[in-house]
């Protein structure tokens, strides 16, 4: 197939089963731009996007900081060189993650259909590693404002999840769904504070409007799911800084 020649797609994407926050924005900032990307083109299930090298880099230092963001999140912040800061290191699979993510980047640019020059990551595991260490040590601040209580992991919420968060004080990775639209969400954390619940998202990068209306879809979800309203939505980053609605 030439994908240079002016042409659509062999088979137009349905719109989503399930809409998650992302999916929303995304359609919003431009339906057919999420259509095209999703869409049948001959033999292949979506349209092959030609990416960058340094574009790919970025993305796994930030996919790797965002993941050891949320594991620390949910453990409290714990300090460099504790037990709960090697706990969440392992949660996020941070070091050994590196490798193959540059060894399956490297393998699609080998494989990639659209023509051009071949592509490969200039960087190896080891250096991307080193590139996010240095940029985590930079931002992250132990013992944030996040309450220090380790989470209980709860990728799929029970039944009764205010009983199970009554008892644990914290939950984490909250799989919640609307019960009568086609939304769901994964929450990072919702606690327990002195006057009701909080709901807490952990970010990297820096504070934007994207966050707040994810927060506030997540607050609808727990409304809805639980019957209670939270009483705060904070955003945390990992520099240390709140971002509350």
């Amino acid at each position: 197939m030439n994908f240079y020649a002016l042409q659509e797609p062999t088979e137009w994407a349905d719109p989503p089963l399930t809409w998650s926050s992302t999916t929303i924005d995304d359609v919003e900032a431009c339906p057919r731009r999420w259509q095209l990307l999703r869409s049948r083109w001959g033999e292949h299930g979506r349209f092959p996007v030609r990416r960058s090298p340094a574009a790919i880099e970025g993305q796994i230092v930030h996919e790797a900081l965002d993941s050891l963001t949320r594991a620390c999140g949910q453990r409290g912040n714990p300090p460099f060189g504790s037990v709960e800061f090697a706990a969440a290191l392992s949660d996020a699979d941070f070091f050994p993650g590196f490798a193959r993510a540059v060894a399956e980047w490297q393998q699609r640019f080998t494989s990639h259909p659209r023509p051009g020059p071949a592509f490969r990551l200039r960087a190896s595991g080891e250096e991307l590693a080193n590139r996010a260490v240095r940029m985590f040590r930079e931002q992250y601040r132990p013992d944030g404002r996040v309450a220090s209580v380790a989470a209980e992991r709860a990728t799929e919420a029970p039944a009764d999840v205010k009983s199970l968060l009554r008892r644990k004080r914290a939950l984490s990775e909250v799989k919640l769904t609307h019960p009568a639209l086609p939304f769901l969400g994964i929450l990072d954390r919702i606690q327990h504070v002195s006057d009701g619940v909080e709901i807490v998202d952990f970010k990297t990068g820096k504070p934007s409007e994207r966050h707040h209306r994810q927060l506030q879809r997540y607050a609808l979800l727990w409304w809805h799911g639980t019957g209670d309203a939270p009483i705060r939505l904070s955003a945390q980053y990992l520099d240390g800084e709140l971002d509350p609605l």
